[in-house]
């Protein structure tokens, strides 16, 4: 699983690196997770990485989801995006069924594509998937942001607790999975579907903040490596 997850991590950087070096002009790159779960019922909400990896600016972005109507994509349109600059674009809706949904990005003489898997599950299964992933999210974050809140390369934190404030938003997401689980022990589905609401809440806000530190406390692969384990 690491392994697979720098390979995105460092796929921005090294299509960037073939097009500078060949001076391509503008040249759009998009990851994001290839295989997504979601509790039957529930919204969906996930990110995708689009940065422009060329040496000219990108303009006129068209950007779109395929494959599920009830699906869209924010931002529509992206006027401009300069040389090495990236956008967060989100995924949104409530998925109808199982099947691949691909997510686009064009100009008019360029497009990059990045397909979705996902899978809509029972909430149980659900449940016992997102604890799955915190686990490795906690192991992410005490080995790429260390407790005193250093990145993975030495650099310091803004404010020394980078790591324990990544930690309380995963503890918080855990702590409304156990109680949505125990709503549903009990057959008390509304309830239960808040609470998968709000982990999910808590899981943007653990994306969000890690976005948040890229490029200062956490360099861009562990941050890529965070946020991609995160959806």
């Amino acid at each position: 699983m690491r392994s697979a997850q720098r390979t995105v991590a460092e796929k921005h950087s090294s299509v960037r690196s073939a097009a500078v070096e060949a001076n391509f002009g503008a040249v759009l790159s998009l990851t994001g997770d290839s295989t997504l779960a979601i509790p039957k019922g529930n919204d969906l909400e996930t990110h995708l990485g689009l940065q422009n990896v060329g040496t000219e600016p990108a303009t006129s972005i068209r950007c779109s989801a395929q494959g599920q109507q009830s699906l869209s994509v924010t931002p529509s349109r992206i006027e401009s995006l300069a040389d090495g600059e990236r956008e967060r674009l989100t995924v949104a809706g409530t998925p109808e069924r199982d099947g691949a949904v691909v997510v686009s990005a064009a100009t008019n003489d360029r497009s990059v594509e990045e397909t979705v898997a996902i899978s809509v599950v029972s909430k149980a299964e659900y449940i016992a998937r997102a604890r799955q992933s915190i686990d490795r999210l906690r192991s992410f974050v005490a080995e790429e942001l260390d407790e005193t809140g250093s990145g993975g390369r030495g650099q310091k934190g803004s404010d020394g607790r980078d790591a324990g404030g990544l930690s309380a938003k995963l503890d918080a997401a855990v702590e409304k999975l156990d109680d949505a689980r125990e709503h549903l022990e009990s057959d008390r589905p509304e309830p239960a579907n808040g609470n998968l609401r709000a982990a999910q809440r808590q899981l943007g806000a653990f994306i969000n903040s890690v976005q948040a530190r890229r490029g200062k406390s956490a360099d861009e692969k562990s941050a890529t490596l965070l946020t991609t384990n995160a959806t």
